[in-house]
């Protein structure tokens, strides 16, 4: 399956649409990119300023958090129980290991013999060894057919 290319105007016009309110997940559905990819894009150009009717709800600057007088701010003190927390651990005690617990062998056939190296290059040589003779089998009958040829040329 062929990679699909998306242009640079294409990807300007997908970030124009996430940017005016649509979803990724949705365009990337649409035009067959990953989310990985679109957040790649918008690293790299950054998202437009919205147009049309979005562009006057993101001109409004966000309200202000309304603070409350009568709150201050919390104290950092340490209560006891954070204390004795901090406090250095006495030395523990070291375990012992415990015992491995005994594996048991599973029922039924033995596990099939692993061939050794040497088998499994004996088998790739004699592969090779068979290429060889097929190939040198061919050179002998070109030569028999080009030699047939030049005798006939030269009668």
């Amino acid at each position: 399956m062929a990679k699909k290319r998306i242009t640079e105007s294409q990807v300007k016009k997908i970030l124009q649409e996430v940017a005016n309110g649509a979803k990724p997940p949705a365009l990337a559905k649409k035009y067959g990119f990953s989310l990985g990819t679109y957040y790649n894009w918008k690293n790299k150009l950054g998202l437009p300023k919205p147009s049309g009717a979005s562009e006057a709800a993101a001109a409004k600057p966000a309200p202000a958090k309304k603070t409350s007088a009568k709150r201050k701010p919390a104290k950092k003190t340490a209560t006891k129980k954070a204390v004795a927390k901090k406090a250095p651990a006495k030395k523990a005690v070291a375990k012992k290991a415990a015992p491995k617990k005994a594996t048991r062998k599973r029922a039924g056939r033995p596990p099939k013999a692993r061939p050794s190296a040497e088998l499994k290059l004996k088998a790739e040589i004699g592969k090779w060894e068979k290429q060889i003779a097929t190939i040198e089998g061919r050179i002998t009958r070109l030569k028999v057919k080009y030699a047939e040829a030049i005798l006939r040329s030269v009668k």
